[in-house]
């Protein structure tokens, strides 16, 4: 059977926990916050097999076995998504990602900067692919996507920052005329009507009766005190009462499509999403924030986000149903499967153990290991003690 042992990048972001990533991984925790492990073939953090060799050098060797003719057509001779474990012990960077047109523009409008300035921190792109994403939760995960509707937030601005939502932030229109005017003008205040508005709003929050938390779970109020502690001065803490905040039980999972403002804030959970790394930041960060090219990318509209269906296919694999031909996430509890799976694939093993067999010989998958199957084998077993991710490509 085509299989191979990768192993992926550690990404030590400062909202990341201590032993999450090192627990899932089997290696002593050092204390430093770790916060995202990568398995792909992206050049910002790429997996590598046993004796060093580089996924996507030993891919492109082997495109036509491992990848397939019909991939090739398609994305080429490379993996056009990217599989992640993401550990969260404080708010990630508001942020946005781009559609594909987007990328393409904005990658050949920074041509001459990546010239000039070989710093990838000061670039708004760092690819030129879309960046869709499904984040499925292993633990208690909140996040906020999406905006909620325009009366929802007026309200709750109004009781919140009356003084400052009059005199400087009131929009002239309702509905999403009204929600993009409001967006952009907490996004372009000057910095001190911004201090103004942000301490009447951390006051009377901190004064109201809303709940920090509700068991596990993170309340909007709860982040927008926690981030602060952080970041004092910064559009993005309205962000939790300008968009839906999201409460993940373990199983359940968001997708987010590109054009979508969100951020994750806390909780464990393994995402999949475009071979990209295209991130348009819109504050609780100290990355760079390009407001402009933010508000260009940004659909802003009010309405409601729905988790992810799940779908339990002929083989009896679960599939996280997404609208994305680049990549499918599949989930395989305890069990044995019988799959005909044609394209590649990378399996991930977060609790237990698993065995997989073409033939008359079985590779155990052990947790916190990553094994990558090649498009060219056939129908295969799968015996799962435990819990078991399968990430491929879409239909």
């Amino acid at each position: 059977m085509a299989l191979v042992r990768v192993h992926g990048v550690v990404k030590d972001y400062e909202w990341g926990t201590g032993d999450t990533i090192p627990e899932l991984l089997g290696y002593p925790a050092d204390g430093k916050p770790q916060a995202e492990y990568w398995m792909g073939t992206h050049p910002s953090g790429e997996a590598r097999l046993d004796d060093g060799t580089r996924l996507s050098e030993f891919l492109e060797k082997r495109a036509p076995v491992w990848l397939g003719e019909g991939h090739i057509r398609r994305f080429g001779a490379k993996l056009p998504f990217l599989f992640k474990i993401l550990a969260i012990a404080k708010p990630l960077s508001i942020q946005c990602h781009p559609t594909t047109e987007q990328a393409r523009a904005g990658w050949k409008k920074e041509a001459r900067l990546r010239l000039d300035d070989p710093d990838p921190s000061h670039w708004d792109y760092q690819d030129d692919n879309r960046k869709a994403e499904v984040l499925y939760a292993l633990s208690p995960v909140t996040a906020m996507c999406s905006f909620r509707p325009f009366e929802e937030i007026r309200r709750d601005f109004e009781r919140l920052m009356p003084d400052g939502y009059r005199k400087y932030l009131h929009p002239e229109h309702q509905g999403d005329a009204g929600l993009s005017e409001l967006f952009s003008r907490l996004y372009t205040l000057d910095k001190e009507s911004l201090k103004l508005c942000i301490g009447e709003y951390l006051a009377n929050l901190a004064e109201s009766d809303l709940p920090l938390q509700n068991g596990p779970f993170l309340e909007p109020k709860g982040i927008v005190l926690e981030a602060a502690k952080t970041y004092p001065v910064d559009p993005g803490l309205f962000c939790p009462f300008l968009l839906h905040v999201l409460h993940l039980a373990p199983g359940e999972a968001v997708f987010l499509r590109p054009d979508t403002l969100h951020a994750y804030t806390r909780g464990v959970g393994l995402e999949l999403m475009s071979a990209s790394d295209n991130v348009l930041r819109g504050g609780l960060t100290h990355k760079k924030v390009d407001v402009p090219e933010l508000l260009s990318l940004l659909e802003i509209a009010g309405g409601e986000q729905k988790l992810c269906e799940e779908q339990v296919v002929a083989d009896g694999r679960v599939r996280v149903v997404t609208p994305t031909e680049e990549f499918a996430l599949y989930v395989l509890p305890a069990g044995l499967y019988h799959v005909d799976q044609p394209s590649v694939e990378i399996f991930f093993c977060t609790e237990g153990k698993a065995k997989i067999s073409s033939g008359a010989e079985w590779q155990t998958i052990r947790k916190g290991e990553c094994w990558v199957k090649s498009a060219s084998t056939g129908r295969y077993q799968v015996k799962v003690e435990g819990t078991l991710f399968s990430a491929t490509t879409g239909a």
